[in-house]
């Protein structure tokens, strides 16, 4: 349904009103899913309520693996309203869960959320070689960003691009492009203040 969000708008609806009428075990992916179809139609107050629904259910399931992509797209939604602790926050979480998980693509989705954070903050060379490690790493496990992730990574990028000038950007791309998974999650927690 590439693109039908309104085809994928009311299976999901539907997809919730069966769950919810059963043991709800889908619940929290089908909230989690409406919350993307929202994100991409522009209505962020709506993502938000469905990621928070989907979080919160996830979290009385105990389901730590799946919890981190609400939380990483909550804490985009907290960085567009400039509430960077939160989105400092929530990032962090995912994060955490991603590597208990050992899941390499969504430990890189959560690093390139750090990216846009420290881009928002104004903290443009930490941001470059953020992205550029999460275009390296991405490279180097033959993997690809979640659509949403990959979504939010070209947003970030395009407002990251004009804080550099050429030579600056092109000095701190080489930089991060050299950076290990572990390196990359240390500058990442580093530039927010935090650490494990």
């Amino acid at each position: 349904i590439e693109g039908d969000y309104a085809t994928a708008r009311g299976c999901l609806e539907e997809a919730i009103a069966e769950a919810a009428a059963t043991s709800g075990a889908s619940l929290p992916w089908s909230f989690a899913y409406l919350g993307d179809i929202f994100l991409f139609q522009g209505d962020r107050e709506q993502a938000r309520q469905m990621y928070e629904q989907s979080a919160a259910r996830l979290r009385e399931m105990g389901s730590k693996s799946f919890l981190a992509y609400p939380l990483r797209r909550l804490a985009e939604l907290a960085l567009d309203t400039g509430d960077y602790e939160k989105a400092i926050g929530l990032c962090r979480e995912s994060l955490v869960l991603n590597l208990q998980g050992g899941d390499q693509r969504a430990i890189i989705a959560s690093l390139s959320g750090f990216a846009a954070i420290a881009s928002a903050r104004g903290y443009a060379a930490p941001a470059a070689r953020l992205f550029a490690a999460v275009k390296s790493l991405l490279g180097a496990t033959s993997a690809s960003l979640l659509i949403t992730d990959q979504h939010a990574y070209d947003r970030s990028m395009a407002m990251l691009r004009p804080q550099l000038d050429e030579i600056s950007f092109d000095i701190t791309w080489a930089e991060g492009s050299e950076l290990t998974m572990e390196q990359a999650i240390d500058l990442a927690l580093a530039d927010a203040g935090l650490q494990l």
